[in-house]
């Protein structure tokens, strides 16, 4: 968990350092818009105030920072203010607890996050919510009153990190009882003077009581029936990993026991069955999460459409896919279908509309507009792992003068210190007898690798020049 907390929390100081430049902007932007409050604002206005975040890749897709930087975005896309002000201050808070286990090892990077959300405020109008002020700081409220008929009030027991829960915690999870029921197991909920249910700390993590009500259906089922309800697909498939039968969720239809086997099949990278199991899980409820593992395993099995509808799509905010990643599944499932002249265009109009938001000429329209040298180094950083295209392990490229084209454009465009990929296209033109270009290339490696002590690599590849001219 460390590591993720480690990974997700650099990636975001690497972005939020990517924003100063545009620091001034941003300040513009806010004073002329300080007329209007935050209630009075239109969608359009609210656009003005974008996260990057979303972008950032985190190891694990159910930890809770993701979930709260989703919560963001959605936020800002919908207008919801409310939303994005509460989910910003969870996000700050998960980050907040991680840094006191680590003894402030994450100081610095917490305060550079303070900073934005103080902006982000301050550009709304919004005060900070109260129930995540520190005590001294929240307005005084009225003492709650406690008293019997709370025995009876509803709260379950909820997480937004599922990995790894603690076995005293996870038999509890998303469970609906009674406060009486509550005390009885030893948990034992209890407000703060401030009407806020209190946190309760296992193995160095928080976990938080949530009310509930008997008008629910879900709820009201959950409180009969000791049944979960937890809803977020991939959530509910980390419980059952962790051995809570799939029947103890008040969700728990068939459609479920086709999106855990589809995702499982993903994860194994046996594509074809994971697509059958995801369709017919999309049969029986289609929900969002279904619908993206569907096209994640159309892409990995070459459904060119997909293909061009994600090129489509991000056709003004190329930088995200290159940030995720995704991008260079896109390009081998082009390669799959041997559409080299649409790797061609497509490596192409990715660098161009780099250099177009680069230098202002176009807008994004998914995501906020960046800094010039936040795509800048995307452009660099495409190149850079351009090699990730080609799977050389199964690759088979026919001898074309696209194909030629091709990989010369990849040889010209590529900026990597990897030799590995440049060998492999070198031993490609040694199959196609080609030998002048092979020479070329083992050369080209050779010169990558000067100064580096590596004598094994330049013994081989001095040993293929050799077999050229031999």
């Amino acid at each position: 968990m460390t590591v993720i907390i480690i990974i997700a929390v650099v990636g975001l100081l690497i972005y939020f350092g990517t924003r100063k430049k545009s620091e001034q902007t941003f300040i513009d932007n806010k004073q002329s818009s300080n007329t209007s409050t935050a209630s009075g604002q239109t969608n359009s206005t609210r656009q003005k105030f974008q996260s990057k975040i979303s972008d950032l890749p985190f190891p694990d897709r159910i930890d809770a920072i993701v979930w709260h930087i989703k919560a963001i975005d959605k936020g800002l896309a919908n207008g919801d203010l409310e939303l994005a002000n509460l989910s910003y201050a969870k996000l700050i808070e998960s980050i907040r607890q991680q840094n006191v286990t680590e003894n402030g090892s994450f100081e610095d990077h917490l305060q550079t996050i303070r900073k934005e959300y103080d902006e982000f405020r301050a550009y709304y109008g919004l005060e900070y919510p109260q129930q995540f002020l520190p005590p001294s700081e929240r307005k005084k409220k009225e003492p709650v009153q406690t008293s019997t008929s709370q025995d009876n009030t509803l709260v379950f027991l909820e997480t937004l990190n599922f990995e790894e829960l603690p076995k005293s915690v996870i038999k509890h999870i998303d469970i609906v009882r009674t406060i009486s029921q509550w005390n009885e197991l030893g948990l034992k909920p209890k407000k703060d003077q401030y009407g806020r249910w209190n946190d309760i700390k296992r193995q160095e993590r928080y976990f938080e009581f949530v009310g509930a009500s008997a008008t629910n259906p879900r709820h009201k089922l959950s409180l009969e029936t000791g049944k979960r309800i937890t809803t977020k697909p991939y959530f509910i498939k980390a419980l059952v990993e962790q051995g809570i039968p799939l029947e103890d969720f008040v969700d728990n239809g068939d459609d479920l026991k086709h999106f855990i086997k589809a995702d499982d099949l993903f994860v194994e990278n046996n594509y074809e069955e994971a697509l059958k199991e995801i369709e017919l899980a999309i049969s029986i409820r289609a929900t969002s999460d279904y619908k993206e593992l569907k096209k994640d395993i159309q892409v990995k099995l070459g459904n060119e459409d997909i293909v061009d509808q994600q090129f489509k799509k991000h056709e003004f905010d190329i930088d995200s896919p290159i940030h995720t990643g995704e991008i260079f599944d896109w390009f081998k499932a082009l390669l799959k279908n041997k559409k080299i002249d649409k790797v061609i265009s497509y490596i192409h109009k990715t660098n161009d509309t780099l250099d177009k938001l680069a230098k202002g000429e176009i807008k994004p329209k998914i995501y906020g507009q960046q800094s010039r040298d936040w795509y800048s180094y995307k452009k660099e950083d495409f190149n850079k792992n351009l090699f990730r295209i080609f799977d050389f392990n199964v690759l088979q490229l026919e001898q074309t003068d696209e194909t030629l084209k091709m990989l010369d454009l990849f040889i010209k465009l590529y900026i990597g210190k990897e030799i590995k990929p440049i060998e492999s296209i070198a031993d490609i033109y040694v199959q196609w007898k080609l030998k002048d270009k092979a020479h070329e290339l083992y050369k080209l490696c050779l010169d990558k690798l000067a100064g580096e002590e590596k004598p094994r690599v330049k013994a081989r590849l001095t040993k293929k020049m050799d077999e050229l001219t031999s």
